[in-house]
């Protein structure tokens, strides 16, 4: 049976071998904590470099899809506005009813390929049009 004292020893020995008076366990606890570090760095680095690249990828996407609604759409206002122009000024320039039926479906279209292009370039937004189509059926 161990005494309290015999227990104190037994502490304060363990305390004086893993304190690292040693040169050598000196040099080894800096390497570890070097190691930690130089992981800690290089996962820092992985993690803003995979951050980069999702918002270069979300910048394309974007860019994409407001090019597609300004093509699918500055027809149909430019119509508008020239047919609302020649009326107020008396000119005979407005655009006929197939202009205006054909540009209206144009923007129109633009309701169609918006989630077309989220599923091309978008795997989140990919995995949930899969499985709504898929509860449809």
């Amino acid at each position: 049976m161990q005494t309290a004292s015999t227990v104190v020893r037994c502490a304060e020995e363990l305390t004086r071998l893993g304190s690292g008076n040693s040169k050598k366990e000196r040099k080894a606890t800096a390497a570890s904590r070097f190691t930690i570090y130089k992981v800690n760095k290089a996962s820092k680095k992985k993690r803003e470099k995979s951050s980069a690249k999702k918002e270069r990828k979300a910048t394309k996407t974007l860019a994409i899809v407001l090019g597609v609604f300004l093509i699918c759409w500055v027809p149909f206002f430019t119509c508008n506005i020239m047919d609302a122009m020649c009326t107020k000024l008396g000119w005979e320039c407005q655009p006929g009813v197939t202009a205006f039926i054909l540009t209206t479906w144009l923007g129109y279209m633009n309701s169609f390929v918006n989630p077309v292009i989220y599923t091309i370039f978008n795997p989140e937004f990919r995995k949930a049009f899969k499985k709504l189509m898929h509860m449809g059926t």
